[in-house]
């Protein structure tokens, strides 16, 4: 995982809505921007998702998941932006140190547990 080289991971979408975010957001920041899936890898730690070779899988979920990976804290609002109107928005994260050896079925669990705390104080 190179540092310096700005990423996405994608969980959830078919291969045509992964190109449009990926396409969008490259244009907003005029910036290359890898695009990975975590489709099919929910068992692998993210680090490797994000440096495997394999071929890509892009599956629909009902659960989508964007990850920013290479992005200066700064650039994540305007990232959050750009994203496409006509693509269902997803559960946002960033990889940190923290969480690129988790694998993506816990980040994904986390993600959840988070949102439905965030609903739960939103209804309170």
């Amino acid at each position: 995982m190179n540092q310096h080289e700005k990423s996405i991971c994608v969980y959830g979408y078919n291969r045509d809505e992964a190109q449009t975010i990926q396409h969008a957001l490259k244009i907003g920041i005029v910036e290359a921007i890898n695009c990975v899936s975590a489709s099919g890898k929910e068992d692998t730690i993210l680090s490797d998702i994000l440096t495997s070779s394999e071929d890509q899988t892009f599956t629909e979920d009902k659960t989508r998941i964007v990850l920013f990976y290479g992005f200066e804290d700064s650039m994540i609002p305007s990232l959050l932006q750009l994203f496409p109107p006509s693509v269902p928005r997803p559960l946002f994260c960033c990889i940190t140190s923290s969480n690129q050896s988790w694998r993506f079925q816990t980040l994904k669990k986390h993600l959840l547990e988070e949102q439905k705390a965030m609903h739960a104080q939103n209804q309170s």
